[in-house]
């Protein structure tokens, strides 16, 4: 009747997995300058979602993720906010839905997400 499902990472340069809130780099000059450095941003972060199963056909879910680059990170390379126009240091998020399925081919979805 309940399910825990969960996923969490920890690593540099994982923007295009879906970490870092998108950003996988840093950069602390112009692109087109040689001499700018590169670096790849650290973060860590997950997720965990709880499902109950009332019936076959009904069933609640309750999420919650968090994403958190390092802080030294940003403030080393501070200049790189292309992605969002700024450097978000910690993004949060939960959600609670119920999913009703009075037949296998139709399907009721109610979402709610703070």
């Amino acid at each position: 009747m309940f399910e825990f499902t969960s996923q969490f990472y920890r690593g540099r340069a994982v923007g295009g997995i879906g970490g870092a809130i998108g950003e996988s780099v840093l950069w602390n000059g112009s692109l087109s300058d040689p001499n700018t450095q590169v670096y790849g941003l650290h973060t860590m972060g997950g997720w965990a979602q709880l499902k109950y199963k009332a019936t076959p056909k009904l069933q609640f879910n309750g999420a919650f993720g968090q994403d958190n680059p390092f802080s030294s990170d940003l403030r080393n390379f501070g200049g790189n906010g292309s992605y969002y126009g700024v450097l978000f240091s910690r993004n949060q998020s939960a959600l609670a839905n119920f999913i009703y399925q009075p037949r296998s081919d139709f399907m009721f979805l109610w979402n709610t997400e703070d």
